[in-house]
């Protein structure tokens, strides 16, 4: 079983993760939109197997 904070963090990850506004949303600003698109599907990727 998670922790009450964890649950929360998946509670919201989970969504985000099929919204592309979101993600880029996520993105480190400093890198100010300069990476590929298909980054964005692999941060997303990322962020699934965190939260399993």
């Amino acid at each position: 079983s998670r922790q009450r904070s964890e649950q929360s963090l998946v509670r919201w990850a989970i969504p985000q993760l099929h919204d592309i506004d979101a993600l880029a949303k996520m993105v480190d600003p400093a890198l100010k939109g300069m990476y590929p698109a298909k980054s964005l599907s692999r941060f997303a990727d990322i962020i699934a197997i965190c939260v399993q």
